[in-house]
């Protein structure tokens, strides 16, 4: 489909989305017209749309609106393409993801961002926790929280420094985690009691080194969710922050390159927050946004219970559409 761009009306009218031309401002009142407007106080949502459009099935075609409503032009849910749903995305807001007719229904109330509690563990002597916590551990936190913010990623990380801020004694969590692996994801679910891990939270232990392991950091996918990392080495303050996209269901753009080295795809992969050491992050994909909230396998979406129509898991081809859009979907500049 190529990329999609901001849409700037200089009247009050709805979108009207055309396969001929693409976006444009217009009237949306013409018979068949698809109109959704996700509530007060959003002007320029974004629709993401799968299913019969304008005569043909389409995939993933993604559209800003303006003005408080996108519409979606001659949109029928009926069962004729093999993928109906529709996204709905706004700055500051929880994507919502729709399966079924939306005629009854087309004033959507997006939700505030969706909380990601944090729990730090600090495996250390008492008399060191002060010093790590405010060299390496305390400044990783306060720019994870910044940055999910910034991207927009449709989450808030909570964290309360006096009451979310642990020490577990080295030698304890040796005997638990074994002398020389206890960094190793295979040996996470023994934390699962209460003196070492908190439910249903993201659970982040900082030790002084990660053995046979070269980028400070390490997220498990574990029962409970464990994030590893290293306070002892040089690494970026963005550390934390990138570790728990991976725990969000997000991998690395350079994984996805097709020769070793390379990234393919992604716009502004260098700033990317999945990428690997970045300096400066700046951006996140509409399709990582979308993987966050609505991969089965990520953190966020092995908790959903209220659904509609359950799902999907997402493949590990990045690149390809089936059953979620792709990760390099995106737009010039970034989704917002």
């Amino acid at each position: 489909m190529g990329g999609w761009k901001p849409l700037v009306c200089a009247v009050a009218a709805s979108l009207v989305v055309d396969a001929a031309s693409g976006c444009h401002c217009g009237d949306c009142s013409r018979s068949g017209g698809y109109v959704v407007s996700p509530g007060d106080g959003v002007e320029r949502p974004l629709a993401l749309y799968s299913g019969w459009r304008d005569g043909a099935c389409w995939d993933d075609f993604a559209c800003f609106g303006t003005c408080g409503k996108a519409g979606l032009g001659d949109v029928r849910w009926n069962d004729s393409c093999a993928s109906e749903a529709l996204t709905v995305f706004a700055p500051g807001r929880a994507p919502h993801r729709y399966l079924r007719d939306l005629a009854s229904a087309r004033t959507l109330a997006l939700a505030s961002p969706v909380p990601v509690p944090l729990t730090i563990w600090i495996v250390s002597e008492e008399n060191a926790l002060p010093g790590i916590w405010d060299d390496r551990a305390g400044r990783h936190v306060a720019r994870a929280l910044r940055l999910y913010q910034e991207l927009d990623a449709g989450v808030r990380l909570e964290f309360n420094s006096a009451t979310d801020v642990h020490r577990i004694d080295p030698a304890r969590f040796e005997e638990l985690m074994g002398a020389t692996s206890y960094a190793y994801c295979d040996n996470a679910p023994r934390l699962q009691t209460p003196h070492f891990a908190a439910a249903d939270r993201i659970n982040v232990y900082y030790v002084p080194v990660i053995y046979s392991f070269e980028h400070g950091g390490l997220a498990c996918g574990t029962e409970p969710e464990a994030i590893f990392v290293e306070y002892l080495g040089a690494w970026s303050a963005n550390l934390l922050a990138h570790e728990i996209g991976h725990s969000l269901g997000l991998v690395k753009p350079r994984a996805l390159a097709a020769e070793p080295g390379e990234i393919d795809g992604f716009p502004d992969a260098e700033r990317n927050l999945m990428t690997s050491s970045a300096a400066e992050v700046r951006s996140l994909t509409l399709g990582q946004v979308f993987r966050i909230h609505f991969d089965a396998d990520g953190w966020l979406g092995g908790r959903a219970t209220d659904v509609q129509g359950g799902l999907p898991t997402c493949q590990d081809d990045a690149y390809t559409r089936a059953p979620c859009p792709p990760l390099t979907l995106t737009a010039p500049g970034g989704w917002r």
